[in-house]
């Protein structure tokens, strides 16, 4: 049998979905609080997904440090906002 440890490179805790701010609930709190949304862009895995998740067990194991981890788990920029997402704004003119 395999052990989950290993099959579940990330706690099932390890995020709480409705704690997330989705890129809509951003925008509109940044106009709330005088900021103009300029851009929101998506990142996405730039490499291959066997390549991400074997890095991802070897972190696990401790024979990955988080900084080698962070070397290896290249992202890119995507239209996608669905997984993980970066962006700024810019207060209005006066």
């Amino acid at each position: 049998m395999i052990n989950s440890s290993l099959t579940r490179p990330i706690p099932r805790d390890a995020h709480v979905g409705n704690k997330f701010i989705r890129p809509h609930e951003l925008a509109a709190s940044m106009n709330r609080h005088g900021l103009r949304e300029h851009e929101f862009a998506g990142l996405s895995p730039d490499i291959n997904p066997l390549t991400a998740l074997n890095a991802l067990v070897r972190n696990k194991l401790g024979r990955m440090s988080f900084a080698e981890l962070g070397s290896k788990l290249k992202l890119k920029r995507s239209d996608d906002l669905s997984i993980s997402y970066m962006g700024f704004a810019r207060a209005r003119a006066r």
